[in-house]
C-alpha cells in the first residue's frame, strides 16, 4: 500500500471515529415532556376542577408518552452499541495504539483499572451497580404509575 493509500485510510477511519463519537448523546427531552404534564394536571385539578375530563385525558396522554419513551430508549441504545461497536472497531483499525480511550472505557465500566496520563483509575462500585439503560427505565415506570393513579383518583 502506497504512502498515499494508507494516509488516505487514516484520515477515513479518523472521520469515521468521529462521526460515531458524534452520534453517541441522548436527548432527555421526554423527561421534561412528562415533568409539564404532571404538573399540567396538577395545575387543572387545583385550578380548573370543572374540567373533570381533562383530568382523565392528561393521565392517558402522559401514559402514551411513557410508552413512546420506552421504545425510543430500547432504540436509541442499540444505536449506542451499534455506534460503540463500530468506534471501537475504527479505534482499534486506524488510531491504536495512539488512541485506545472507547477500549479502555470497556474495561473501566467494568471496574478494570486503567491507566490515563500515567493515572490508575477504575469506576467505583455504586456506578457499575445499574446499567443507565436499566435506570430510565425505572424513571419511565415510576411516570406510568403516577399516570394510573391520577387517572383512578376521584
Amino acid at each position: 500500500m502506497t504512502t498515499e493509500n494508507n494516509t488516505l485510510k487514516v484520515a477515513q477511519t479518523q472521520e469515521g471515529y468521529r462521526a460515531a463519537i458524534q452520534m453517541i448523546s441522548y436527548e432527555g427531552q421526554l423527561l421534561t415532556a412528562n415533568v409539564f404534564i404532571v404538573a399540567l394536571i396538577g395545575a387543572v385539578l387545583k385550578f380548573y376542577p370543572e374540567l373533570n375530563f381533562l383530568a382523565k385525558l392528561l393521565p392517558v396522554l402522559g401514559a402514551a408518552i411513557c410508552v413512546t419513551w420506552i421504545l425510543i430508549t430500547m432504540r436509541q441504545f442499540d444505536y449506542y452499541r451499534y455506534w460503540f461497536a463500530w468506534a471501537r472497531e475504527l479505534e482499534k483499525v486506524g488510531l491504536a495504539p495512539a488512541s485506545k480511550m472507547l477500549a479502555e472505557g470497556q474495561r473501566f465500566s467494568s471496574g478494570e483499572g486503567v491507566t490515563v496520563d500515567g493515572d490508575t483509575i477504575r469506576m467505583r462500585w455504586g456506578s457499575r451497580l445499574f446499567k443507565i439503560q436499566w435506570l430510565i427505565y425505572v424513571v419511565v415506570i415510576m411516570f406510568g404509575i403516577v399516570y394510573v393513579l391520577l387517572f383512578f383518583s376521584p
